[in-house]
């Protein structure tokens, strides 16, 4: 069978599977194979390669400043680097930065980091990573997924997250259907900033750094995490994984989105200033419910939910989690 027969469609489907699996093993080597068969494989494979930016290496930003207009500003200094760069670099095959949907950040900036650096223009570092996403932006980039981590770890661009909240980017944000975003005390303006260009979110996965954090922070991130969840239009997953902070102002949150919130999860998390469940309770289309390494879990608390009964839930999960309620409502849901 000549492979120029075979329909663009089942391609595309086998191509999607291909880098379904290459997300699981780090290696996209079958996936890149397929760019040399012929100009239909290569046409085909190539946005999906480049739909998620989960890279760090250099070469992937020479890429994207190829693709800047420079046309702009022409007296900012940073549009005469580019113009430089560009009178070396070969043209682009590919208007790449259009095809990008998922952004990790620290990937990202790592990648900007390293380019500065071998070019030796370490001092405009945040800049090029501004122009970086206004590439995104300006080439009609659909950003579905945004995960902001690591960023207690080692990261050149220390602030550089903040620059996805500026108003410039609004707009493009409006249709995220992913957040996933790692807190610290430095980060409480963050979610009050991107909630005003994030209510379309369809999953939320919020880990808390393992740091001790000062009271006010902690309390206006839990206030930012209310507000973010109380403004989306239809939540369908939440999780939730390393909070010792009070998670009774989150379940409380949940009661907005009881109608569509399918899947929720408590991982590592300390019940200990939780009194009530109400939120939880009222989440009839549940469809997983997961309770892993969670502590100071009262009865008197969740005795409301051995009386629910989730018509739709078809998993529960509790994993070294105590509280002799929960662990009655999971029997009872394994039992029929």
């Amino acid at each position: 069978m000549n492979i120029e027969t075979i329909p663009v469609e089942i391609i595309h489907k086998v191509f999607k599977v291909l880098y379904e699996e290459a997300l699981l093993t780090g290696s996209f080597r079958y996936l890149y194979s397929c760019i040399t068969v012929s100009r239909t494989w290569c046409t085909s494979a190539i946005p999906i390669l480049w739909s998620a930016f989960k890279s760090s290496k250099y070469s992937i930003i020479q890429t994207l400043v190829s693709c800047l207009n420079a046309n702009r500003e022409r007296y900012n200094e940073l549009d005469n680097i580019i113009l430089i760069l560009q009178h070396d670099a070969k043209p682009t095959l590919f208007n790449y930065p259009s095809f990008v949907k998922i952004i990790d950040h620290y990937e990202l900036n790592s990648a900007v980091y390293n380019w500065s650096n071998v070019n030796h223009y370490e001092q405009y570092g945040d800049a090029v990573l501004y122009y970086m996403l206004k590439s995104f932006k300006d080439n009609s980039a659909r950003l579905e997924t945004l995960k902001i981590e690591n960023v207690n770890d080692w990261i050149p661009l220390k602030n550089g997250f903040m620059m996805f909240v500026k108003p410039e980017f609004s707009i493009w944000l409006s249709n995220l259907k992913e957040l996933v975003v790692e807190l610290s005390n430095e980060e409480d303006t963050f979610l009050e900033l991107l909630t005003n260009h994030c209510q379309n979110l369809r999953n939320i996965k919020i880990r808390f750094y393992d740091q001790i954090i000062p009271e006010h922070s902690a309390s206006k991130n839990i206030q930012n995490i209310y507000t973010l969840i109380s403004k989306q239009k239809g939540l369908k997953s939440l999780k939730i994984s390393f909070c010792k902070l009070s998670v009774q102002t989150i379940i409380r949150a949940m009661l907005s989105q009881a109608n569509t919130l399918q899947e929720v999860e408590f991982w590592i998390i300390d019940f200990s200033k939780c009194d009530e469940i109400g939120g939880l309770v009222a989440c009839k289309n549940l469809k997983g419910l997961v309770f892993e390494h969670c502590r100071n879990l009262s009865s008197e608390c969740f005795k409301s939910l051995v009386f629910v009964k989730f018509q739709k839930l078809k998993s529960d999960e509790v994993v070294e989690t105590k509280c002799d309620a929960l662990i009655t409502w999971s029997k009872n849901f394994v039992n029929g």
